[in-house]
C-alpha cells in the first residue's frame, strides 16, 4: 500500500450521506490532508466563494439543495480554479462527457477504492 502526504492540502468533501464521508475520511486518514465537509453543493458554493485555496472538491452528485452538476457549474461560473471530482454511483464512464461538459475534471465512482482513489487525488495534490 503506498503512502500519501498532503499536508498542505485542502480538500471538500461534498456528500449528504454521512456513512459515505466518513467512509472517505477514514480513506484520507494517513494523508494529513486538510478535509471540510458539506451536506449539498450550495454550501459548498458559499464556502468557495470566500475561500479560494482549497485544492480539490469531491461532489457527490445526487444531493439536497443544489446537486452536483448544478454546483460544478456554479463553482465554474465564479472561476474557481481547483479540481471537481464527480462522487457518484451511476455508471458514469459512459456519460464522461456530460460531466466534463458541467465542469468536472475526473469521475470518482462508488464503491470507492481506496487505492485507486488515493492514487487518483495523488495526480492532483501532488
Amino acid at each position: 500500500m503506498s503512502n500519501y502526504f498532503w499536508k498542505s492540502k485542502k480538500i471538500v468533501i461534498a456528500d449528504d450521506d454521512y456513512i459515505n464521508f466518513e467512509l472517505l475520511k477514514l480513506m484520507l486518514k494517513n494523508t494529513s490532508v486538510e478535509i471540510e465537509h458539506f451536506k449539498n453543493g450550495q454550501l459548498v458554493v458559499d464556502y468557495i466563494q470566500d475561500n479560494f485555496d482549497v485544492d480539490l472538491i469531491i461532489m457527490d452528485i445526487q444531493m439536497p439543495v443544489l446537486d452536483g452538476f448544478e454546483a460544478a457549474l456554479k463553482l465554474r461560473e465564479i472561476n474557481y480554479p481547483g479540481v471537481i471530482l464527480a462522487l457518484t454511483a451511476l455508471n458514469a464512464t459512459k456519460d464522461a462527457k456530460k460531466y466534463k461538459d458541467n465542469g468536472f475534471d475526473e469521475i470518482v465512482e462508488k464503491p470507492v477504492r481506496r487505492e485507486s482513489f488515493l492514487k487518483l487525488l495523488d495526480t492532483f495534490l501532488s
